[in-house]
């Protein structure tokens, strides 16, 4: 095979350089298209590689805010607990003072009402009235 304005014309014989440089060029012309291949699967990885580690990072990024949240809001309500001596404190005191209202009450049932008293101040005097006129007839 050789060249001959451009064309190819076949021979009967092919010098053996000119049979090395045709394999060599297709040789070269093969691995270059590998080569690209190669670059090309190589980009897509890398590509997905990245875009996978910016999902994660959003990811990550959107639980650490809602723990930043959780902690924030954990950070708030504990400024509303009080101290275990200020509750033993308070509870002591509203405890003497329930005991207080039970000692009234138990007070209070115990005593006879002023009406109740009233009333058997009448009762008793009528009762003397109607003896001393029993008596007197």
């Amino acid at each position: 095979m050789s060249k001959a304005n451009g064309n190819f014309v076949w021979k009967d014989s092919v010098d053996l350089k000119e049979y090395f440089e045709v394999i060599l060029r297709e040789l070269r012309v093969d691995c270059n298209e590998k080569v690209e291949s190669l670059e090309d699967k190589i980009n897509q990885r890398f590509n997905l590689k990245d875009q996978a580690l910016d999902t994660a990072n959003r990811s990550m990024d959107s639980r650490l805010e809602g723990m930043n949240e959780f902690r924030a809001s954990l950070s708030d309500a504990s400024k509303t607990f009080m101290t275990r001596d200020i509750y033993e404190a308070k509870h002591d005191l509203i405890q003497k003072q329930v005991d207080d209202l039970r000692m009234l009450a138990a007070e209070n049932k115990g005593k006879a009402s002023q009406t109740s008293v009233i009333i058997a101040y009448i009762i008793s005097f009528i009762g003397i009235i109607m003896g001393m006129i029993d008596y007197l007839r």
